[in-house]
């Protein structure tokens, strides 16, 4: 439950910030301090239609940097850029200087959730992760696990889920070796998508 809100709300302070904070100075000098974003969010903003322009002006702004901060351009010409061996003073110039900024934003939206559960756990919120196809993945059920003073049920749930995932699991691969690779008979079975809900456990 925990990822999913956190990935809504990732979407959305992307869209957010390619039109609402595009032309934002503070969104400009968090894309130049981080090089753009990290991978997993460059992949995600290539994925998101409609988003060229704004995306061109972030980036305009990056290529900017790096041509800029380099020794190279500051002494106007490429006499620094091997005086040290492979070009070190060139790779430290162009190291980010902050963090990507969604990457920033999800830890925050990440923190808050978690001070949610904190503060509200009890048996409505409770019964609500026993219904949850899964419960939570391994890292927010750790964090959980530091912050509450008493996870006495919330262990007993995650157990039960995780029990179940792995009977499940279980059953899709003795199923799959059964038919030899013949998947046409798997459509409809509950354990379906058991490997994929392994991959988020």
């Amino acid at each position: 439950p925990i990822c999913r809100l956190i990935l809504h709300n990732r979407d959305r302070y992307m869209n957010a910030m390619l039109y609402e904070y595009v032309n934002k100075g503070d969104t400009h000098a968090a894309f130049r301090a981080a090089r753009g974003l990290c991978n997993d969010h460059l992949s995600r903003l290539q994925s998101m239609p409609g988003n060229a322009l704004g995306v061109s002006l972030l980036m305009h702004g990056v290529l900017h940097e790096v041509l800029t901060v380099t020794p190279a351009a500051k002494s106007g010409g490429l006499g620094r850029l091997f005086k040290r061996a492979g070009g070190e003073d060139t790779a430290e110039a162009l190291e980010p200087v902050g963090p990507c900024i969604i990457c920033k934003n999800m830890d925050a939206v990440e923190e808050s959730y978690l001070d949610v559960l904190k503060i509200y756990y009890g048996d409505k919120l409770l019964d609500g992760l026993r219904e949850s196809p899964g419960g939570l993945c391994l890292p927010h059920y750790r964090m959980a696990l530091r912050r509450l003073p008493d996870a006495t049920q919330l262990v007993q749930i995650q157990q039960a889920h995780w029990e179940r995932l792995y009977a499940q699991v279980g059953e899709f691969i003795d199923r799959i070796n059964l038919v030899a690779g013949n998947l046409h008979d798997l459509s409809t079975h509950e354990s379906d998508d058991s490997w994929r809900r392994a991959i988020r456990y």
